[in-house]
């Protein structure tokens, strides 16, 4: 009896219905120093690229490429492997390591390869990796050919880390990649509802982020750090009664210190925090707003939440005195003025957080060292440091 032949039909009709079959399309690209191609005669832009400093049409590299083809001709003739390391080689991987600032450089001909190199040098035979169930098909070969053991999870998906989470916390054994967190649920009596709720509030990061209003961006922050708090607390030993309230209230304004930093990377990314309504109650354009712009109504704004961040340090700042004096104490006054010296430097500079990131610098994270070690020292007689000192 003759085999039937395989009949691909019901399978490409899954694919359709999916829209998962792929189809070869042909593409024109615009210009050799843009992301603009051609499409089916539509102008589109191509992500698909990993030119991602938009190199390959840089007049210096485009002029080198053509000098070396002149020399050499076009291509090595075979790979590296098989032609030898060549003067040119030697030559770039010396170039490499003195702009790193390394002894010595590796080339690998493509990333893929550097993949395959990283996985198998810093996995030994029997060891495990854990990657995300979309990984570059280089980092699932590497693991292979490193002859480890991969462990896969989903990809994106909170509704199962939720549930692994849940597990932990009732006492289920961990699986290897959460060792850690199942070490110390064991050990410490953590509160399940905000390692949830800290989940909730990374899902809301997820899609463009736009808060209508504070109470909108109060909850933001209360989700992804204000229950950090009340995480750290029976870690650091905080077992007072009175302890979520300010716990919580640190980790808000730490968040809404973030928030304020980094207004214009955020914008990058779709997310605008800064509440609507006091948009519109200031006077901040959302053009101006996309363009960067440092206007006077949007300083004026800037300083009107900074100050509510002041507030919120102020209040969460007998939060400190809950901790014990084995060095959490001095932890988490470090944390707490570390974060007001933030807002410190978006004064600084002018409330310009689009073109320079505010940061506290070393110096002054010296003096924020010295003198919350003097103020939270069991013998201190120096008065504690009040947010908006920090710098």
């Amino acid at each position: 009896m003759k085999p039937r032949p395989y009949d691909p039909a019901p399978l490409l009709a899954e694919l359709d219905a999916q829209g998962l079959r792929r189809r070869r399309r042909t593409v024109r690209r615009l210009s050799p120093d843009t992301a603009e191609i051609e499409l089916d005669g539509i102008r589109c832009v191509d992500f698909c690229s990993n030119d991602y400093l938009g190199l390959s049409a840089h007049p210096r590299v485009t002029a080198a490429f053509i000098d070396a083809a002149r020399k050499h001709g076009v291509g090595a003739r075979a790979s590296h492997l098989i032609t030898g390391h060549q003067f040119e080689h030697e030559a770039l991987e010396d170039a490499l390591a003195d702009f790193t600032g390394r002894e010595r450089a590796l080339l690998f001909s493509t990333g893929y390869m550097a993949n395959l190199g990283l996985a198998t040098a810093l996995v030994k035979k029997g060891g495990s990796v854990v990657g995300d169930r979309l990984n570059h098909a280089s980092l699932i070969d590497g693991a292979r050919l490193a002859r480890a053991a991969v462990k896969v999870y989903p990809h994106a998906d909170l509704a199962a880390l939720g549930r692994t989470v849940r597990a932990l916390h009732a006492g289920d054994p961990a699986p290897e990649r959460w060792l850690a967190l199942g070490d110390t649920l064991g050990r410490y009596d953590v509160p399940l509802e905000p390692l949830l709720a800290l989940l909730d509030g990374v899902a809301m990061d997820l899609d463009p982020v736009r808060c209508p209003d504070y109470p909108a961006l109060h909850r933001y922050c209360r989700l992804v750090a204000g229950g950090v708090g009340l995480m750290l607390g029976p870690v650091l030993g905080a077992t007072d009664g009175r302890f979520p309230e300010p716990g919580i209230g640190l980790g808000v304004a730490m968040q809404l210190t973030n928030v304020l930093r980094d207004v214009g990377e955020d914008l990058d990314h779709g997310r605008r925090y800064l509440p609507a309504d006091e948009l519109a109650r200031f006077g901040v354009d959302h053009r101006a707003l996309e363009r960067r712009e440092v206007t006077p109504e949007f300083v004026a704004l800037m300083r009107f939440q900074v100050t509510r961040a002041r507030r919120l340090f102020r209040a969460a700042d007998a939060v400190v005195d809950l901790f014990p004096r084995d060095g959490s104490r001095l932890t988490v006054r470090l944390l707490q003025r570390t974060y007001a010296g933030i807002l410190d430097a978006i004064e600084r500079q002018g409330y310009d957080v689009f073109r320079r990131r505010a940061y506290v610098s070393g110096l002054r994270k010296v003096s924020i060292l010295v003198r919350s070690a003097c103020a939270t020292a069991p013998w201190a007689g120096w008065p504690e440091v009040t947010a908006g000192e920090g710098g």
